[in-house]
């Protein structure tokens, strides 16, 4: 896992809001996503199907899934990365399909 700033931190740990991340490309936002998403995770705070994580291009989104199944899987929790498959990790344009539906 990457190395996240003071204010990375900061993104990737603040509860009882939402977010928006948002900065440059090559910037570090998907580690800081993905940082957030474990977070919650592994204190318990939401499962993965209750978060919603959206990002602009599938590149980025199948990414940010799989940054997230390797870390879950390589501290053992497996049922979080079991739950995974039922997450909403996708691109805003999908998202806001999906609603439309």
């Amino acid at each position: 896992m990457m190395k996240l700033t003071e204010r990375q931190k900061e993104a990737a740990t603040t509860i009882g809001k939402n977010l928006c991340v948002s900065a440059g490309a090559g910037t570090g936002k998907t580690s800081v996503l993905v940082s957030r998403f474990l977070h919650l995770v592994k204190r318990e705070l939401a499962k993965a199907q209750e978060i919603l994580a959206i990002t602009f291009t599938e590149k980025a989104a199948q990414e940010m899934k799989r940054r997230i199944a390797s870390e879950l899987a390589s501290e053992r929790l497996e049922s979080a990365r079991r739950e995974l498959e039922n997450a909403y990790i996708g691109t805003i344009h999908a998202f806001c399909a999906r609603i439309l539906k």
